[in-house]
């Protein structure tokens, strides 16, 4: 029943799932239980919360990681019946990215990489939690990293470039739009690699198309919150787009298209795309 419950939480947790979480149940139980889950038979609602945040303690005090990353989530959130305990969900999460949650390693990379109330801005740390989780197939570790590395006081400038660089490529090619957008700005200005702008066209439009793909989310805070940066990021990208078009930066010189994107920039929320609307109108 504990491996029940167990899958039953994952599902609350949707989104923030990683496949090496449910490889830790057993085969056979594995099966059976994505089975159920699958023909809905298995959901928290037929299952009695209490007993449920019971099991789960019992798994993370028992050295799950997995288990240990979702009751940090559970007591830093303050969700699922806990009350709100950021320390003590930050002490969990710890446990959990030592222990070798992925998803607990993105976290204390983010938290870490940007500072918070309880937790003091480390970039040694957040690279450490972000490598251990990138190289695990984390995309959004790839994204913490391509940034903290700008960062790394303790590596010289060159070295930083090549470190953004190589992140902000993998996570450009295994479809990140943040990945996308910042590749093209890396090829358009010659930053850990040799300046192109074909390829930065190509990454430029890359992440539009990756934009154009998305679906509107209709409730959730923080995927709302996404929202609005892959639209942000989107709108980098189409302004990019239009200055380069614009000057012939990898590719024909064209006014009229350059004004196209500029305009779909400014559609998504662009600060300065009204402007270079207006000045190539004239």
């Amino acid at each position: 029943s504990s491996h029940i419950l167990y899958l039953a939480h994952m599902c609350t947790h949707a989104g923030s799932i990683h496949c090496p979480a449910v490889h830790m149940l057993p085969s056979p139980c594995l099966q059976l239980l994505l089975a159920l889950a699958l023909l809905g038979c298995v959901s928290t609602d037929e299952l009695e919360k209490q007993e449920q945040s019971r099991q789960i303690l019992e798994l993370a005090e028992n050295g799950n990681a997995q288990a240990q990353f979702f009751l940090a989530s559970d007591y830093f959130y303050g969700q699922n019946g806990y009350e709100k305990q950021q320390q003590l969900g930050l002490e969990w999460m710890t446990k959990a990215a030592d222990g070798g949650s992925v998803d607990a390693c993105e976290f204390m990379a983010k938290i870490l990489n940007g500072g918070h109330a309880l937790v003091e801005k480390n970039q040694r740390r957040a690279i450490h939690y972000g490598e251990l989780a990138a190289k695990k197939g984390s995309v959004n570790a790839m994204e913490v990293l391509s940034i903290a590395y700008q960062d790394a006081a303790h590596l010289a400038e060159e070295e930083r470039a090549k470190k953004v660089f190589k992140w902000t490529s993998q996570a450009g090619k295994l479809g990140s739009l943040r990945g996308q957008k910042n590749l093209g700005d890396l090829f358009r200005m010659g930053k850990g690699t040799k300046k192109d702008y074909k390829k930065a066209l190509r990454w430029y439009k890359k992440a539009t198309e990756t934009y154009s793909d998305l679906t509107v989310p209709t409730e959730g805070v923080q995927v709302q919150q996404k929202w609005q940066e892959n639209r942000t990021l989107a709108s980098q990208a189409w302004n990019s787009l239009g200055g380069m078009v614009a000057q012939g930066m990898g590719a024909a010189k064209d006014i009229d298209k350059a004004i196209s994107y500029f305009k779909t920039a400014h559609e998504l929320g662009h600060p300065n795309a009204r402007q270079s609307i207006k000045m190539f109108q004239e």
